[in-house]
């Protein structure tokens, strides 16, 4: 198996910007990597981000991304030379996964999802990564109203 070297965007340096949400927290095949942000999982592994609305809460019992933040789960990584020293802001981001609006009878985004799942969201390293360095991008887009066309409502 080829190695990756994962940096979470989150925990490179990146500018701040206003959000509602943080991603805390990378998991490699259901194991939490602690709170070192550099990883080498294997091409193909299951990784998952956990986000969660205040910084430093991983409780349960609170909605990761509570309120009326209905939107979708999106991941990007981007190639780099050296994954710990990148500067996100620079890097061509690619997206490798999302989980946009999962039914619509009732709504139900990517976001609840993250209710659901205590925060977690899981995806696979794609299988034709080239080996290397990459920064993970982890977001949840809080649609604060969203408007989903029925056919007998005009656009």
């Amino acid at each position: 198996m080829r190695l990756l070297s994962l940096l979470a965007a989150g925990c490179a340096g990146v500018a701040s910007v206003s959000a509602h949400a943080t991603f805390q927290q990378l998991w490699i095949n259901g194991v939490d990597a602690g709170s070192s942000c550099a990883r080498i999982p294997q091409t193909g592994d299951d990784v998952t981000v956990e986000m969660h609305q205040q910084p430093g809460d991983r409780a349960c019992r609170n909605e990761a991304i509570g309120g009326n933040h209905y939107g979708p789960v999106l991941v990007y990584m981007a190639a780099v030379t050296d994954a710990r020293t990148a500067v996100g802001s620079a890097s061509n981001w690619f997206k490798v996964s999302h989980m946009g609006l999962v039914s619509s009878n009732p709504d139900y985004f990517g976001s609840r999802v993250l209710n659901d799942n205590c925060g977690h969201y899981t995806f696979k390293i794609p299988a034709n990564l080239a080996p290397g360095n990459y920064l993970l991008r982890a977001e949840v887009i809080g649609e604060h109203t969203h408007f989903i066309p029925t056919p007998s409502t005009p656009r």
